[in-house]
């Protein structure tokens, strides 16, 4: 890995670490961009920005973007950053590798088995899935990390998403019936954009590998990543023997799924099913 000037991790929180490779590399740029211009550019005060790179404060994820294309980060080496900060630390939630590279992705494939996948939740829904799964820390802000990620699906250049969603998901009642139609209607809302595929896995498909836990999979500039879900937290794969394994499960799946017209008709029965 390249050295951006970060002390060694018994010196420094991660906090200061990610800092300090912020202001080096801005520092580098040619011609150099100050701390004022590059508030500027970000629509920030340039407080923050000396708050960031002073490591008393870190960047929102929603601000990673911007820092990405405005130093011109190349996504592999914030992804080293961002890796090399998490080792042998509990690093806040902002150090989330999984959501740059979810940011970044050219084809994301996702499966879930209980609930609805977080990019396709709507606000009423995904506050109490929040809630339940993510029950320490400041639960609005995770609410609004969750409801950013939607952007994925309507930038310009938004990733090819496919989603396989266990059918008994449609069923598991999450806050009302009134919350979980307007869930059923935005999942037929987000199935006909053209970058968005979604199907459903019917419950009697039987045994299948999926069972072992939902995960995605992103494609991003030649490389594969792999996102499994833990009880509190979920961690990233990059081995080629998991990544290998978890395309091979995806499409032993998928071979079970409904297509996309048949799923779509499912969903619009349980739509109105919970109308009820």
């Amino acid at each position: 890995m390249e050295d951006y000037g970060m002390a060694p991790r018994n010196h420094t929180t991660a906090t200061r670490s990610f800092g300090t490779a912020i202001r080096t590399i801005r520092e580098s740029k040619q011609p150099k961009i100050s701390q004022r211009q590059l508030a500027e550019l970000m629509h920030v005060s340039e407080s923050l920005v000396a708050a960031w790179e002073s490591g008393r404060q870190h960047p929102k994820p929603a601000y990673l973007p911007q820092l990405i294309s405005i130093l011109e980060i190349d996504t592999g080496m914030l992804l080293r950053i961002l890796g090399d900060l998490m080792e042998g630390e509990t690093s806040p939630e902002w150090t989330d590798r999984w959501s740059t590279i979810e940011d970044a992705a050219d084809i994301l494939l996702s499966y879930e088995h209980s609930f609805i996948p977080g990019i396709l939740q709507v606000e009423n829904y995904a506050r109490p899935v929040v809630q339940f799964t993510q029950p320490l820390g400041d639960v609005s802000q995770k609410l609004n990390s969750r409801m950013s990620r939607k952007e994925i699906l309507q930038k310009e250049d938004a990733a090819i998403c496919s989603f396989i969603i266990q059918e008994r998901a449609l069923y598991n009642l999450v806050g009302s019936p009134a919350v979980m139609r307007e869930q059923m209607h935005a999942l037929i809302e987000e199935a006909h954009r053209p970058n968005v595929t979604i199907q459903v896995l019917p419950d009697d498909a039987g045994c299948h590998p999926g069972q072992a836990g939902a995960f995605m999979i992103a494609k991003l500039e030649g490389n594969e990543y792999v996102y499994q879900d833990g009880t509190w937290r979920g961690h990233v794969m990059e081995d080629e023997h998991d990544i290998t394994e978890f395309a091979r499960i995806w499409l032993t799946i998928q071979a079970e799924t409904f297509n996309k017209k048949a799923s779509i008709e499912l969903i619009e029965k349980v739509e109105e099913q919970w109308s009820r």
